[in-house]
């Protein structure tokens, strides 16, 4: 049993991905412990335990003929919470849920409880039997269950200790030193990852192959590329010096980070230039959150400079699409705000739509699907 956790702590220690330690941490556990589901539950909003939402989970069937088999749900859903979860998030430590028949361990990252691993265990026997005899045997039953689960608390935490380590040393790998915004190393890979989660739920929902026939499907929102940057930014750095010009980006990224929602993906490509990529929501809501945003960036007193203005442009994220296409479009945006007064939003399809800027070139695009 030692070397199996320890060679089970070198594969969580191996990874190099925020996303896939999340799952290998899982994944672990199943191999290591009996249980019936595990999984991860985070804050939707920073410090807000009313606000939670179950991100992963796996669910293990075990049989005879074929042992373990694991059932993976990696869609973010809102997750219910009772009184024993509260307190586990609260009070920061691990809690004992005889009733539910689970353990729950909170997970801290920066010091602050981001969420709870909850994972559950289930008697073996089988229910008629149970209820034929007497409710003794039932309270038996689940108490040798929370046994059993507390028999594995220790390695339980142990790993989840394990898991908190490493994700800081990945965090901080990801981020950008100066705002603690995601790198521009780290976008492909993000965005890459959200197309491919656009494609299984298009083969999932049976929407069309045909091209023709997806434009009639248009959905009522999807997910936005946004590049935006700060107008006349080398002015603010040959006037007052690069220290100034980092406190500018510095507060820009802050502002961001507090005008749109912990799901969205926020990054600073270098200099002056950051990249959003917004969860599904319609157009115009995106056009507001947006706008909202430049609204904000337009009336915050930055120290000395006073006055800084941003452009902004976005564009639609379709999963057929290349992400240096997505990326390229929204780009094309970009410059037409800045062309055209800057401060202000504009949007890659409005624009084409309107007439104001011609479709991208298709040289060197290939279409795979």
């Amino acid at each position: 049993m030692d070397l199996k956790i320890l060679n089970a702590a070198l594969k969580i220690t191996q990874q190099r991905d925020l996303d896939e330690l999340e799952q290998q941490l899982i994944s672990t556990l199943a191999e290591l412990i009996p249980a019936n589901t595990i999984s991860l539950i985070k804050f939707t909003a920073e410090n807000n335990i009313e606000s939670t939402e179950e991100v992963m989970g796996l669910s293990i069937l075990v049989t005879k003929a074929l042992g373990k088999q694991y059932t993976w749900s990696t869609e973010a859903k809102k997750f219910s919470l009772d009184t024993q979860l509260k307190q586990s998030l609260r009070l920061k430590h691990t809690v004992l849920d005889q009733g539910q028949q689970r353990l729950l361990i909170p997970i801290s990252r920066n010091r602050n409880v981001s969420g709870c691993l909850c994972v559950t265990a289930e008697n073996s026997m089988d229910n008629s039997t149970t209820h034929d005899v007497n409710d003794n045997i039932t309270e038996n039953v689940a108490e040798n269950v929370t046994e059993n689960l507390v028999s594995y608390q220790a390695i339980i935490e142990g790993f989840v200790r394990l898991y908190e380590n490493h994700w800081f040393v990945l965090n901080e790998s990801e981020r950008d030193m100066l705002t603690g915004l995601l790198n521009r190393r780290t976008f492909d890979k993000k965005l890459d990852r959200l197309l491919q989660a656009q494609r299984r739920k298009r083969n999932q929902y049976g929407i069309p192959n045909n091209r023709e026939e997806r434009r009639n499907l248009e959905p009522e929102s999807c997910a936005w590329l946004v590049i935006l940057d700060i107008d006349n930014f080398k002015l603010v750095n040959d006037t007052y010096g690069h220290v100034f010009g980092d406190e500018v980006i510095l507060n820009v990224s802050q502002i961001m980070v507090e005008c749109f929602r912990s799901s969205d993906l926020l990054f600073r490509f270098g200099g002056e230039e950051f990249v959003i990529v917004l969860e599904p929501i319609h157009i115009e809501k995106a056009q507001q959150a947006l706008n909202r945003f430049r609204n904000t960036i337009e009336k915050h007193s930055f120290p000395q400079i006073s006055k800084i203005t941003i452009s902004i442009g976005f564009a639609k994220i379709k999963e057929l699409d290349y992400p240096l296409i997505i990326l390229e479009r929204a780009d094309q945006a970009l410059y037409y705000a800045k062309e055209h007064g800057r401060n202000r939003v504009c949007n890659y399809e409005t624009l084409i739509e309107n007439g104001e800027l011609q479709t991208t070139p298709k040289s060197g695009s290939v279409d795979i699907f």
